[in-house]
């Protein structure tokens, strides 16, 4: 896995060419994706980490009435390193990452 994410991050040509063909795969896939209002998704400097605004925000939506209906979800580069609950959490770059990124209203 090493060597292809080095591959992809000095060949020019091959990096342009995986870019452009996953945003379409993306995009094509998001036309078949609806929104959903109560879904959020929350990202800490890229997935590397569990805190900042995002974690406040977060904190503050678990305990508050009043965002008891919506789904929070952590996109994180290694969601073990984390205390968090299995339904809040998912793993960055993969397909579940990205159909969640495109149902999610708020990021």
């Amino acid at each position: 896995m090493n060597r292809i994410k080095n591959i992809l991050k000095t060949n020019k040509i091959i990096y342009y060419l995986y870019n452009h063909i996953i945003s379409a795969l993306i995009r094509f896939i998001g036309l078949f994706i609806r929104t959903d209002n109560k879904l959020i998704l929350f990202n800490s400097f890229g997935g590397k980490r569990f805190d900042d605004s995002p974690k406040a925000i977060y904190d503050y939506m678990l305990t508050s009435r009043k965002y008891k209906d919506y789904k929070l979800i952590w996109a994180l580069d290694d969601p073990s390193k984390f205390n968090i609950k299995k339904q809040h959490v998912l793993k960055n770059s993969t397909l579940g990452f990205f159909i969640t990124a495109l149902k999610a209203k708020y990021w």
